[in-house]
């Protein structure tokens, strides 16, 4: 991510937010702030080595994530509503679809008891 100092600047980087980038971006939209995607950008990441160290980031982020949903999305949707903020209403509306393994449990739940089991 990158960011003008402008704005950055009075930004909480301190939140204790397991997902702090997605936080972030979600209170610099509320902000009057939103990201947006730089196609010219460059991204270069070291990422985990084992299996058990790419299994623990996935969990952190996942329940991050989770928490994420659970305690701030209700916020920032009546916040994007009320304020007409569609910035933070479409960040807001994609926070709230859960992370894919999440998404597949509750979708096969809700086949099961909604009784819409597919029969071969």
């Amino acid at each position: 991510m990158a960011f003008p100092w402008n704005i950055i600047r009075n930004a909480d980087l301190a939140s204790g937010e397991i997902v702090e980038d997605m936080k972030l971006g979600l209170e610099l939209a509320r902000a009057g702030h939103a990201p947006y995607f730089c196609p010219s950008a460059r991204l270069f990441s070291v990422f985990p080595s084992s299996s058990t160290g790419a299994q623990a980031q996935r969990q952190r982020w996942e329940h991050g994530h989770i928490a994420t949903i659970a305690f701030s999305a209700p916020k920032f949707l009546f916040q994007a509503i009320r304020g007409l903020n569609l910035n933070l209403l479409a960040m807001t509306l994609d926070l709230i679809i859960p992370p894919i393994s999440l998404f597949c449990l509750l979708l096969v739940a809700g086949m099961l008891l909604g009784g819409n089991i597919v029969r071969f």
